[in-house]
């Protein structure tokens, strides 16, 4: 019987969390998860994982702890609310943030830990779900300590590819941040040329043929699908919140830089634009699941 590398908790198994935990335990680690969804529980429970009832439990079975959901508020709640992390966990803790979050979130955190003797760091991803299926995930962690990074190094490795230590505490969130302020803007211009091609006649297959090898490249271009597949299997697909979730990281860009006192023009209008074209999203563009058909691309009311 092979001996396991480690005790891991994981908060939040769904869309991400359930993958990256089943690379976790392929990778022979001891793998206890809390969810408040029954249901994912289950799911991840099927390959070997092992469901807790409560965050106390969690602190108490595990060496390292991942804090996987989707909001601010969340990892806020988890961490130091009624019930949280702080309340349990003792120093040899580590508390380890993934959601893509405000880095002053992650700020926040991190100094009522300390008061405690507890570290947090953060190590968001990029890659989407197939990359945490394939457990080729992009992480990038910021750690005032980088020893906590080597400490976690040997578990990344197992759920992701390209592991970067870009810096102190939060600046993983930041660097996260930049790289989707860049492709969300970059996705509504590239809807907007879509409807200036469509206007003239132009099919959006003869444009993305035409972008693809022009100067209008992108990772947009090349993966023209990538947002339109995203909203058809994600866990909130369906609903407003996928919409929500897809601008989301817009709005903690510009928040973030206002935070310290930076302006982003842009980045601020395409926040603006993209929630005017969630007021203005109808039934049958939900439904469609087509990124191009979405919210995004009906004119606002």
């Amino acid at each position: 019987m092979t001996t396991s590398k480690g005790r891991i908790g994981f908060i939040g198994v769904g869309t991400m969390g359930r993958h990256l935990v089943h690379n976790l335990i392929k990778g022979n680690y001891e793998v206890f998860v809390y969810d408040k969804k029954q249901e994912a529980l289950d799911y991840v429970a099927a390959f070997g994982a092992k469901p807790v009832e409560t965050l106390k439990q969690l602190v108490e079975v595990s060496e390292t702890i991942f804090v996987s959901v989707l909001t601010d508020d969340q990892v806020k709640s988890v961490i130091a609310g009624e019930g949280g992390l702080l309340e349990y966990a003792t120093p040899e803790k580590l508390i380890v943030i993934n959601s893509s979050v405000n880095p002053q979130t992650v700020l926040s955190m991190a100094d009522l830990a300390i008061k405690k003797g507890i570290n947090v760091i953060d190590a968001p991803m990029s890659g989407g779900e197939p990359g945490a299926i394939d457990g080729t995930l992009t992480f990038m962690v910021g750690s005032n300590d980088k020893q906590l990074f080597e400490r976690i190094r040997p578990i990344l490795d197992c759920i992701g590819s390209n592991i970067f230590y870009v810096g102190p505490t939060g600046s993983g969130e930041a660097i996260k941040l930049a790289n989707n302020l860049m492709a969300l803007c970059n996705n509504l211009i590239a809807l907007e040329a879509v409807k200036l091609a469509k206007g003239y006649g132009i099919s959006e297959e003869q444009l993305m043929e035409v972008a693809h090898l022009s100067t209008g490249n992108s990772f947009i271009v090349e993966n023209w699908d990538y947002f339109g597949n995203m909203m058809q299997t994600h866990s909130l697909a369906g609903t407003k919140d996928v919409y929500t979730f897809l601008t989301k990281d817009i709005k903690l860009a510009v928040e973030s830089a206002n935070a310290i006192e930076l302006f982003l023009p842009i980045g601020g209008l395409c926040w603006q634009l993209s929630e005017a074209e969630l007021e203005a999203r109808d039934k049958s563009n939900r439904e469609s699941g087509r990124i191009y058909d979405s919210p995004y691309t009906t004119q606002p009311v």
